[in-house]
């Protein structure tokens, strides 16, 4: 299940990949998930899209069953929701999981070149710690793995992965280098509600 799929950019690889799975995905944008249904690869036997926002709405269980996914990838989408809400979104992407079923997870984490860029310009949007408002509206978060793995244990998943994947990309054109921080991170479902994960993880550590 593509949580945010945009057009599919990172859907129709993994289809290509692995031939023999199904695939969900849902963006908020209509016109994202009109684009993803016209490509040539789209097609209702290997995937099913759908248009969903998150931050609004539960995941419609017509289109996806409770307990019957395998593995949720987040690839740069959860940046863009407000922080209040982060934590219904990890909880109706936990619903949709199986026991033991994984999200993989790729986003922007705190110092990366972007949030510099905010520094830089000492800008005013800045909404809260690590929260940025851009110029088209848009929020960005960076993600400290701290933050990351609090969200993830408190909504009742366990770490399998959680670190920063740091790299310097050289412009030669521009005679720049961009140093770029994104949070890299795996996270497996071990409850089904944020108590039972509360429990679990309180009885693991005494």
């Amino acid at each position: 299940m593509e949580v945010g799929s945009g057009v599919g950019n990172s859907l129709f690889p993994l289809m290509e990949e692995n031939p023999d799975t199904f695939f969900y995905a849902f963006d908020c944008s209509s016109n994202a998930i009109s684009l993803l249904q016209q490509h040539e690869k789209y097609t209702e036997e290997r995937a099913h899209a759908f248009v969903c926002d998150i931050t609004r709405e539960d995941i419609p269980d017509d289109h996806v069953k409770d307990g019957t996914v395998d593995i949720a990838t987040m690839i740069f989408m959860l940046s863009a929701v407000a922080p209040e809400h982060m934590d219904d979104v990890i909880q109706k992407i936990n619903r949709k999981l199986k026991m033991g079923g994984t999200v993989l997870f790729r986003d922007y984490g705190v110092y990366d070149m972007t949030q510099m860029r905010f520094f830089a310009k000492k800008t005013t949007n800045k909404l809260g710690e690590n929260f940025y408002r851009r110029s088209d509206g848009t929020f960005t978060y960076f993600f400290s793995l701290e933050v990351l793995a609090d969200l993830f244990q408190r909504n009742g998943f366990a770490i399998l992965e959680n670190t920063f994947d740091t790299r310097v990309l050289s412009n030669r054109k521009r005679k720049i280098r961009m140093y770029r921080v994104w949070a890299q991170s795996k996270f497996v479902k071990v409850a089904e509600t944020p108590a039972a994960a509360v429990a679990l993880t309180s009885s693991s550590s005494s």
